[in-house]
């Protein structure tokens, strides 16, 4: 089955789904092989300005719904590509306590291999931050705790950060990034 339509300016749809019902779906898409990679519904733009899916809900509920996980290409823009839940302490580092990383699968924390710093920590995400923006916070933040990372200047996959108590001076404790 094929839906065309021509017409070169205007509203047009090349197929319309609609269901009335209150378990409905106006359109389903159902790849059915069971290897190879399929796609239920693939929706592409040929116009600069375009999307190649649109997903809106016009009673203010949620547009876009997944039941599995969301993966992005790794140079695109949009998603966080990385995450990690780690002690902040310097000197024999404990592993993350959560992380994820859909662009290489591993975040680590490393030890810095010199004298313990209180407050301070290097993260190995194993892909170029060099081209990435992240952001970094305190958790469990009582003492109006900031944090601040900068891109290691020996290796373009790792972090240093630091968790700053509210006088200036670093502290050990728990810090979440998030590197987009």
């Amino acid at each position: 089955m094929l839906g065309l339509a021509t017409a070169s300016t205007g509203e047009t749809y090349g197929v319309y789904g609609q269901s009335d019902s209150t378990d409905g779906r106006g359109v389903l898409g159902d790849a059915t092989a069971t290897s190879g990679t399929t796609y239920g519904v693939w929706g592409q733009s040929r116009s600069a300005d375009g999307y190649g899916g649109y997903f809106g809900n016009i009673a203010g509920g949620t547009a876009l719904y997944a039941a599995g996980d969301v993966a992005q290409d790794a140079a695109a823009a949009g998603l966080v590509k990385a995450a990690v839940y780690v002690e902040c302490k310097g000197f024999s580092p404990p592993p993350p306590h959560r992380s994820f990383n859909t662009v290489s699968g591993n975040v680590t924390s490393l030890s810095l291999g010199y004298l313990p710093v209180s407050g301070t920590c290097l993260l190995d995400f194993d892909f170029d931050l060099s081209e990435r923006f992240w952001i970094a916070m305190a958790y469990n933040d009582t003492n109006s705790t900031t944090v601040s990372c900068t891109l290691n200047s020996a290796h373009n996959d790792q972090l240093v950060c630091n968790r700053w108590d509210k006088d200036g001076e670093k502290e050990t404790g728990d810090i979440m990034v998030l590197v987009y």
